[in-house]
């Protein structure tokens, strides 16, 4: 595979019985995302410009038969480089394409990974796959874009640091202070700021991270979709009638609600959890991909 935004492998060595594997990047790093997402170093256009290229590199991959899924962005996994590019340098939960389905990730074993918030909230409430993991994870590497948060370390134990309990709680926060649907937004304040930035944006931003993060992946939007929105806002073209009319596609009737599931063991009380037993047999039919327990 080759593209602008997927690390050049220079060369690897390994050494079977020590258990040593080393590799060589072509790669003029500056810093990982994780480090300068909360930070002031990246402005909003380069965030945007960051976010599309990611977009891009994903929908690249799904591009191919079978398609390839990364099942887990993570800002800590992108290196942007001395103009800002991101390139994915990390690719240990690769699945699909010439790599085979690998399903090496259990269910039993989920908890344990250190990046949790990134892992689709399909899988930690089911204990399957969707076709569409690599749009959850992506949602919550673009809600760090436009808040300047990062959702790393301990915090997601706590349930409301939990990435989608966040950013419901800060959306419903707003309508309550007096926002109306089409006026609220996860931008920060300080991005808010800058010149060029519009709510118009923000709020489409938003509608389709909402989106992304919906627990029946089915419903979830294609990257080339993503893609799409991403390209239409007004930050890319300067016209406000397309991001007006991707306002009217990302429909806010998605947007999760606040009541917690209590079904199963392991759902981790996100809030969009509460489906009823012939729904989740339904999503299991369609695009789930189980694996062993």
């Amino acid at each position: 595979m080759n593209h602008p935004n997927l690390v050049k492998l220079i060369g690897y060595c390994c050494e079977v019985e020590d258990h040593h594997l080393g590799v060589v990047y072509d790669l003029r790093s500056k810093d990982t995302l994780l480090n300068l997402i909360d930070k002031d170093d990246l402005n909003w256009n380069q965030r945007m410009q960051v976010a599309l290229a990611i977009a891009r590199v994903l929908e690249y991959l799904h591009c191919h038969n079978p398609l390839y899924q990364l099942r887990f962005v993570h800002p800590a996994l992108i290196m942007l480089d001395q103009d800002s590019n991101p390139v994915l340098f990390d690719f240990f939960m690769l699945s699909g394409g010439i790599v085979g389905d690998k399903q090496f990730v259990s269910y039993r074993d989920k908890s344990h990974l250190c990046y949790l918030p990134y892992l689709d909230i399909y899988f930690n409430g089911l204990g399957v796959w969707s076709l569409r993991s690599d749009q959850f994870s992506f949602a919550i590497v673009l809600i760090g874009l436009i808040s300047k948060r990062a959702f790393s370390g301990e915090n997601w134990k706590d349930e409301t640091e939990q990435p989608l309990i966040w950013a419901s709680d800060q959306y419903h926060m707003k309508l309550k202070s007096g926002f109306q649907p089409n006026d609220c937004h996860l931008v920060h304040e300080s991005l808010k700021a800058e010149p060029g930035v519009h709510d118009l944006d923000g709020v489409a931003l938003t509608k389709m991270i909402f989106h992304c993060m919906n627990f029946h992946s089915v419903k979830r939007p294609t990257m080339s979709q993503i893609v799409q929105c991403l390209q239409g806002l007004h930050a890319f073209n300067g016209d406000f009638g397309v991001v007006e009319g991707l306002l009217q596609g990302w429909d806010s009737y998605t947007l999760p609600g606040k009541k917690k599931c209590s079904k199963w063991k392991g759902c981790l009380k996100i809030a969009c959890l509460g489906m009823k037993d012939d729904e989740i047999d339904q999503g299991k039919k369609k695009d789930a991909q189980p694996i062993n327990h």
